[in-house]
């Protein structure tokens, strides 16, 4: 078999070719193939006589995949972290994530050589090089932990989600949010639905006022109001858990049941 690019011997002056190429076959695969590789790094890519084929295919998701745009960008940051560090002046990761999946460049070897001279063009200037020195930390660090929605339909907050991204927070988070919920009270639906309720008693007693639309949902929450609603389920689990009745002993007492019962 061809070697890893990870332990293939290649010359450093080599790697920036390398580099314009994997870009060029990531475009065609999401583009042409309609496919994200999903673990696609130095591990996954054979290296021989100059030129790169992309092994472990078969785990490929298709674009349409609810979590596709997300598994790309991954492979993004793959690839820009492992040739920076072989000193290729790579795009960033928004800037590739961009390039592949741009609709308007095309699929056609002119077509991407013309787009990626520009780029070049833009990476070498000596402008962009200081600005990306202070910039492209925070920006690569901003944009691996953003929502990325697929439609207007997961647009929830477009004001909420753009704070989101401003402060840095992203998927990752939400989403251990949302499974500490869930642990916590053991149903986030119930809670949910609880809450709707409430909603629509006040609405019957004039409590709150009709025209006023506040959005719904753990989702929604301020940062203080979910803490502090975490706490009290916690506190409500910690007191439940001393005087829960342990499995064995409620099987012993069932088996003790249903003996006294076939005895009479």
């Amino acid at each position: 078999a061809y070697p890893r690019l990870k332990d293939a011997n290649i010359n450093l002056d080599k790697y920036p070719e390398l580099y314009y190429q994997l870009v060029k076959i990531m475009r065609i695969m999401y583009q042409t193939c309609h496919l994200v590789h999903a673990d696609l790094s130095e591990y996954n890519i054979l290296y021989h006589s100059r030129k790169l084929y992309i092994i472990d295919v078969s785990q490929s998701i298709e674009h349409d995949h609810p979590h596709s745009l997300e598994f790309l960008r991954k492979d993004c940051a793959n690839v820009t972290d492992y040739f920076k560090k072989k000193g290729v002046r790579t795009m960033s990761v928004r800037e590739l994530f961009d390039f592949i999946t741009d609709l308007d460049i095309g699929v056609e070897e002119d077509a991407m050589n013309a787009e990626l001279d520009k780029i070049k063009e833009r990476l070498s200037n000596e402008n962009y090089l200081q600005n990306e020195d202070q910039d492209y930390s925070v920006e690569e660090a901003v944009f691996k932990q953003a929502y990325i929605p697929r439609t207007l339909d997961e647009v929830i907050d477009a004001e909420r989600d753009v704070q989101k991204l401003m402060e840095g927070e992203g998927d990752e988070e939400n989403q251990d949010d949302e499974r500490d919920e869930e642990q916590e009270d053991g149903s986030s639906e119930s809670e949910e639905q609880d809450e709707d309720d409430s909603k629509e008693e006040e609405d019957k007693t004039g409590d709150k006022d009709i025209f006023a639309k506040t959005p719904r949902g753990k989702r929604n929450e301020d940062k203080e109001a979910k803490k502090e609603r975490k706490k009290i389920a916690k506190d409500e689990t910690r007191e439940k858990r001393k005087n829960k009745i342990p499995k064995a002993v409620k099987k012993r007492k069932v088996k003790t049941t249903s003996g006294k019962k076939k005895a009479k």
